[in-house]
């Protein structure tokens, strides 16, 4: 017995903490939604000092701007869209703090605030025009801007929409177009001289 030797007893590896707690506690990375930026104004103007921030919801969804990237938004493209240098600074600085914080993963609607679901967007909420090359435009109303599903036809015609923040009219961006009232379809040529 003298030659034998005891056999070892297996050892488990040591557990490799910073891999494996970080995988089992770290939650899902945050997608971005239209809501998500809904919310974030309301906090940059309740708690950042940005001035009726809801205000340039539009302009920034428009642009795809959201408070994932806005503090890699240039100042500059900010206030190209109307917003106050001072708040677009504000808001740039105060995004990625509510991006990582809890209350964009916590947020949710209060039973009062959810829209029934029978109840259509308000058709009337955009004002839009359709303004031709060779001179006039026709007014319309609408309730959404939308990304277009497919490249749209040459056309010899702009999409327009009414900015309140600039208080002036503005192009739709490329391959964007009015979601208008239902009485009216994108081919009426009714021309307003």
């Amino acid at each position: 017995m003298a030659g034998r030797t005891q056999p070892k007893c297996p050892n488990t590896p040591p557990r490799s903490t910073a891999h494996s707690e970080q995988a089992f506690f770290s939650l899902p990375p945050l997608i971005f939604s239209p809501s998500k930026l809904t919310n974030y104004l309301k906090h940059a103007e309740q708690n950042l000092g940005v001035r009726n921030a809801p205000v340039y919801e539009t302009n920034l969804s428009i642009n795809g701007y959201g408070p994932d990237i806005l503090h890699l938004v240039e100042t500059q493209a900010l206030t190209d869209l109307g917003i106050p240098a001072g708040d677009a600074v504000r808001l740039k600085n105060g995004a990625q703090a509510w991006w990582s914080g809890p209350e964009a993963r916590t947020l949710k609607r209060k039973a009062s605030s959810i829209p029934a679901p029978d109840s259509p967007p308000d058709p009337k909420k955009y004002r839009f025009e359709k303004r031709w090359e060779d001179g006039g435009a026709v007014s319309y109303f609408g309730s959404a801007i939308e990304l277009a599903e497919m490249e749209p036809e040459p056309c010899d015609y702009s999409w327009w929409y009414y900015c309140p923040l600039t208080k002036r009219m503005q192009q739709l961006p490329d391959r964007h177009v009015p979601v208008l009232a239902p009485e009216v379809s994108y081919d009426d040529d009714d021309r307003t001289y």
